[in-house]
C-alpha cells in the first residue's frame, strides 16, 4: 500500500505544481461565480432567474453544478489521460514495469492521483458559487441566507 500512496502523492504533487491545473481551477471558479451573479441579479439587463427560486437555493445550485460539471468532463479526460500518456511519450514505461511495482498497482495509483486532482478542479465550482453568494452587489431579494451545509 505504501507504493500505491507514494505514486498517488507524486501524481498529485506533479499536477498541483503545473500552472494549467490552477488555470482550470480559476476558470471553473470564475464561471461558477459569474453564473451565480447572473442568477442573483448582480447585473442589470441579465436575468436568468425567471422562476421564484432563490439564486442560492439547492435546486439552482444543483443546476449550476450540473451544467459546469459537463464542462469539466473534457478536462477530466485531459488530466487523467495525460498521466499515462506522459510515461509512454517519454519511453520510461518499461522501466516502471520492471521494478517492484506491479502494473495494476501502478496504473491504479496514477488513475487515483488524476482523480484527486480532478476533485481539486471541481472544488472551484462550489467555491465560486459560495463566493458569489456572499458578494455585496447581489440583489438581496434574490439571495437567501448563506448556509454552507
Amino acid at each position: 500500500m505504501t507504493t500505491f500512496a507514494g505514486i498517488v502523492a507524486f501524481e498529485v504533487r506533479f499536477y498541483l505544481r503545473r500552472i494549467s491545473t490552477w488555470v482550470y481551477f480559476g476558470a471553473f471558479f470564475g464561471l461558477a461565480f459569474m453564473l451565480m451573479c447572473a442568477y442573483g441579479g448582480a447585473w442589470e439587463g441579465v436575468d436568468l432567474g425567471s422562476s421564484r427560486a432563490l439564486a442560492n437555493s439547492p435546486a439552482r445550485i444543483v443546476l449550476m453544478i450540473a451544467v459546469l460539471g459537463m464542462l469539466l468532463a473534457p478536462v477530466t479526460a485531459a488530466v487523467v489521460g495525460n498521466a499515462v500518456y506522459r510515461d509512454f511519450e517519454s519511453g520510461i514505461h518499461p522501466l516502471f514495469f520492471t521494478s517492484g511495482v506491479r502494473k495494476p498497482t501502478y496504473l491504479a495509483a496514477r488513475y487515483a492521483g488524476g482523480l484527486v486532482v480532478n476533485l481539486v478542479l471541481a472544488l472551484g465550482i462550489p467555491l465560486g458559487i459560495a463566493a458569489a453568494s456572499l458578494m455585496p452587489f447581489m440583489a438581496h431579494d434574490r439571495i437567501g441566507p448563506f448556509r454552507p451545509a
